[in-house]
């Protein structure tokens, strides 16, 4: 995505002063004081709370100032505060504002962790957060030469349709791994055979301990009911594996709800980032309680 998204970071950039709400003195003494502390690596750090409390709005205007920042972390702080700010609000037009900054980060960073990073949170977004002219920028990078990975993803993120027909092309092509790429982006955008390619591979790693703590995030990503069915078996396992020679064994429920805590609306269990595993024994018990409730699996409404 990096350079292709040159004219949509623009965009973005010049849409936030005029959609973003302004900050209050107080929010942005707060975020300046959690930013300062992470230049000084006080340990002494300030508390978050105007991160988690404060009108999403005015938090997302008070972390524009810092996408340049010259610390990689304080910038690897944006991403993260950022993506806090777009699971506290459903307000379509801050939600957007949000994707816009991330969109921002992923292209323009000069860590690139923190575009990766970026990159990951905006595929965890929703199809109505990104604007006609997002897409529009979207589907134009798509059909370029060669085809941009993160893009593609994006496509089955935003609902760009009218790139259907280029990504069964891709799907079929030479180059492997962007044809995988090209196969979830179909599958998000609901084809079936495609669904059905992604969960087979998915299923199909003889590895149980690859596919649990590897595999699973293609499921979460495509967003769709049998995908869901998977996941919610995981999450009702009490298997553990050990992921690598000489680490602790993990199990798998909590790996798998944190999967489900990014694709299913309702569901009572805070979000910790994208593929975290540090869920309580207490919060996979909720979380099984509660999808009982509902009626099972099939009774899970998607986050689209």
């Amino acid at each position: 995505m990096r350079r292709n998204l040159f004219a949509l970071a623009l965009y973005g950039l010049a849409a936030a002063s005029s959609f973003a709400a302004p900050a209050t003195a107080d929010v942005e003494q707060e975020v300046a004081a959690v930013m300062d502390n992470i230049r000084s690596n006080d340990p002494a750090a300030p508390s978050r709370k105007a991160l988690f409390e404060a009108p999403p709005a005015q938090v997302l205007a008070s972390l524009w100032k810092y996408v340049k920042d010259p610390n990689d972390k304080v910038r690897f702080e944006v991403t993260w505060a950022t993506a806090i700010v777009a699971k506290r609000t459903s307000t379509p037009a801050i939600r957007q504002q949000t994707a816009r900054l991330l969109w921002t980060i992923a292209e323009s960073d000069s860590d690139l962790g923190n575009q990766t990073r970026a990159a990951e949170e905006l595929q965890m977004f929703s199809r109505e957060d990104f604007t006609p002219q997002m897409k529009a920028v979207i589907a134009r990078i798509v059909n370029k030469e060669p085809p941009d990975e993160d893009a593609i993803l994006l496509a089955g993120v935003a609902d760009v349709r009218s790139v259907m027909p280029r990504l069964r092309r891709i799907a079929s092509g030479n180059n492997s791994e962007r044809a995988w790429v090209a196969v979830k982006a179909l599958a998000r955008l609901g084809d079936r055979q495609a669904i059905g390619q992604v969960i087979a591979k998915v299923e199909g790693e003889p590895s149980i301990d690859k596919r649990v703590h590897s595999l699973l995030g293609n499921l979460t990503y495509i967003r769709q009911p049998q995908a869901v069915e998977v996941l919610v078996k995981y999450l009702f396992s009490d298997e553990i594996s050990q992921r690598a020679r000489g680490e602790v064994w993990q199990a798998h429920a909590p790996r798998a709800l944190g999967h489900l805590v990014e694709s299913i609306e309702g569901l009572p269990i805070e979000y910790q980032g994208p593929n975290a595993i540090h869920y309580s024994d207490a919060e996979v018990a909720q979380a099984r309680a509660w999808i009982t409730q509902q009626g099972g699996a099939a009774r899970l409404k998607i986050k689209r």
